[in-house]
């Protein structure tokens, strides 16, 4: 217990160190089990101050709805677990590749024993949300924005650890899985509208030939 608290004060107030240790450490199981439970509290405290009057159901289908919702929200909390495992160790694949494409030479194991531990402020979000979903205020997504930023600064330290890259080359390695999903997106927008506004055209004589007032 005594290591783990350690190990929690060093990433708030020593980070690049603690990386450093984590690094040559390698304490994956505590670091994969840490990131469940952040990601698991995070999805309780979400499910439990969600309104399902937000869905704008009908009053007969909304209590139906309501007297099945704990079975849901227990689904809910099995598929978060199984989605947070998944994206952290997609996570450290694509860390990986791509630190070492840039010449970077470490080990996974290393990567994935800080990378649990970086979202270490992740876990700030689950007093927000109860704070926010007892009085309010609108604070939430403004602190879950820096928190945000904040574990993806931890994680810039933890491939600098692993890999010994620059601060630059490790930013870039972080933001790469971003850059990607950006540049999908726009590829699939683009595709999208293209798709629609031939499809549009071939309709045009077909609005063209409506009478007028």
């Amino acid at each position: 217990m005594d290591y783990l608290l350690e190990l929690f004060s060093g990433i708030f107030f020593q980070p690049r160190q603690t990386m450093e240790r984590l690094a040559r450490e390698q304490p994956l199981g505590s670091s994969v089990l840490l990131y469940l439970i952040i990601a698991l509290l995070n999805s309780v405290v979400s499910l439990a101050f969600w309104d399902p009057s937000r869905l704008g159901l009908p009053s007969n289908l909304s209590r139906e709805f309501l007297n099945a919702l704990p079975r849901f929200m227990s689904y809910g909390v099995i598929l978060s677990l199984i989605f947070a495992l998944f994206t952290f160790l997609i996570m450290g694949a694509v860390f990986h590749l791509v630190a070492e494409l840039m010449g970077g030479r470490g080990s996974v194991i290393s990567l994935l024993s800080a990378l649990g531990f970086a979202s270490l402020p992740s876990l700030l979000n689950v007093p927000v949300t109860v704070i926010v979903g007892f009085t309010g205020l609108p604070i939430g997504g403004l602190l879950t924005f820096l928190f945000a930023v904040w574990v993806i600064v931890l994680q810039v330290f933890a491939v600098q650890a692993v890999y010994k890259l620059t601060t630059g080359k490790s930013v870039l390695v972080v933001l790469t899985p971003f850059i990607a999903l950006t540049i999908a997106l726009i590829f699939a927008l683009t595709f999208f509208f293209i798709i629609i506004g031939s499809d549009l055209m071939e309709l045009a004589p077909i609005f063209n030939n409506f009478p007028t007032l």
